[in-house]
């Protein structure tokens, strides 16, 4: 694992949003939350990845290959791909709130800080 690609968590993963796939899902996905910065150090980016759950035997995910711990590297498999959110220098005093809109008839997804 190159040691670039990661660094210590800060906190455990978060389920932000689900969304259902089926046909007779219609609406938009729209969560708000937050997640408490329980490690040390300087937050300056958060991981995003989905779980694909197909039934209780399948699951496809592009998520952390081991279980996330508070101020350890966080590992993940370099041949799947996550999505960054960079953060600019910002003091987020224990928690970071959030919101996530995921628009189904484009499949846009918004997440902001």
């Amino acid at each position: 694992m190159n040691e670039l690609l990661t660094s210590p968590a800060l906190s455990q993963p978060v389920a932000i949003a689900k969304v259902g796939l089926e046909k007779h899902d219609i609406d938009d996905v729209c969560t708000a939350g937050n997640f408490n910065l329980e490690g040390k150090g300087t937050c300056n980016a958060v991981a995003l990845w989905v779980d694909w759950i197909f039934d209780e035997t399948c699951t496809i995910t592009t998520g952390p290959t081991a279980p996330v711990e508070i101020n350890k590297n966080v590992k993940w498999d370099m041949h799947v791909r996550q999505g960054v959110q960079l953060i600019n220098n910002r003091d987020f005093q224990g928690h970071i709130d959030y919101t996530f809109n995921f628009n189904r008839k484009t499949g846009q997804v918004c997440f902001k800080m």
